[in-house]
């Protein structure tokens, strides 16, 4: 009791010097575990006031006319990269899924080497066969006038014409034969194409700078008649994959699927014969008009796709793809966006996470 009446006291004495000399702060006169006090109690005092302003720095969950958004203030926006775009206005055709096999034609081109080796010997066959009938013609002539040429000479001139023209005969009959295995295995328009004379695009396919790839559809698929290229990646990306030209329908099929077969050709740049490919093609008798939602301002909570819009300078509303058409660049929506809105397209994720932060409550809310 005697040590409290003390202390009393001495905190007296303190006070009234510092009315004293009140140019210096009473801070200075206090003890030092005092003044620790004073300054808990004023922080404690502080905490609502200091939420307040964080709200409009960091971000906050708010209802602006009905709809959720996210408010980040401008400074942060940069900090966290965030970039819009003004959307547009896109008209596609969907596309299908399919696969595809980059094959080996090296049993092509052996058959079309045999082709082309009895071609040149039916030429020089030819050839003979025309000097024989020439030399038959004149011992004929000779033979009618009576002159010295005899009976054996003209039979041997005449045999030769016969095995020329046989020899002839026999290599057309080859050639036929081998066309006819050629399109009973590869059909008739890739072997019109490697048979031909000059021809730009089997002339690639033998230099391997492009593949021949087959096509195969699910069971239930059909190609459009007018359908020129597909595209193929050797990835599931579509945003990388390239052009594979239409060539034929194919007369074999692959064995690990039972759809239609076609044959195709894409530049050859790290493909691989045997490798397997992703196939994109327009859907038979689709099209459709709406906005393009970009690939990079996607972003997939709770298994759906969404994107943000930039309502103001300040506020980011979240928005779901509604019945989503997959394209080129990313995707097509009829509803739920409009043209020339502000949709972001860098740091989307960032706003989902700042979105998320500030729906859950406080442990020390009640």
């Amino acid at each position: 009791m005697k040590n409290l009446i003390i202390t009393i006291l001495i905190l007296a004495v303190i006070i009234l010097a510092a009315f004293l000399y009140a140019e210096d702060s009473i801070e200075a006169y206090l003890p030092e575990w005092l003044v620790e006090i004073e300054h808990g109690i004023d922080d404690d005092d502080g905490d609502e006031d200091d939420d307040d302003d964080d709200d409009g720095v960091n971000g906050k969950q708010q209802l602006v006319d009905g709809s959720l958004v996210v408010k980040i203030d401008s400074d942060v926006q940069q900090l966290a990269g965030i970039k819009t775009i003004l959307t547009e206005n896109i008209n596609v055709q969907s596309e299908e899924r399919a696969f595809a096999t980059v094959i080996d034609i090296n049993e092509l081109l052996t058959m079309r080497s045999e082709y082309r080796d009895v071609l040149a010997q039916r030429e020089i066959t030819n050839t003979r066969l025309k000097s024989s009938a020439k030399l038959l013609d004149q011992l004929n002539v000779l033979h009618k006038e009576a002159t010295n040429i005899s009976k054996r000479e003209l039979q041997n001139a005449r045999a030769k014409w016969e095995e020329d023209r046989a020899r002839v005969e026999a290599a057309n009959i080859k050639l036929q034969n081998i066309r006819a295995n050629m399109m009973q295995k590869w059909n008739a328009e890739l072997t019109g194409l490697a048979l031909k004379e000059e021809s730009e695009i089997f002339d690639r396919l033998i230099q391997r700078k492009e593949y021949l790839v087959l096509m195969t559809l699910k069971a239930n698929q059909q190609m459009a008649m007018d359908t020129a290229f597909v595209f193929v990646n050797r990835l599931d990306e579509r945003n990388k994959a390239r052009k594979a030209y239409f060539i034929s329908a194919a007369p074999f099929s692959d064995t690990s699927l039972q759809g239609e077969t076609y044959f195709l050709r894409t530049n050859a740049e790290k493909m691989r014969i045997g490798m397997r490919l992703y196939v994109w093609l327009p859907e038979t008798g689709f099209s459709g008009e709406g906005v393009n939602i970009p690939e990079e301002a996607v972003v997939w909570y709770a298994g759906k796709p969404w994107a943000y819009i930039q309502v103001d300078e300040e506020q980011f509303s979240r928005r779901s793809l509604i019945d989503p058409i997959e394209t080129t660049s990313g995707w097509l929506v009829k509803d739920n966006f409009q043209i020339g809105e502000k949709i972001v397209i860098s740091g989307a994720q960032t706003l989902l996470s700042e979105e998320f932060k500030w729906a859950i409550p406080d442990e020390d809310d009640d």
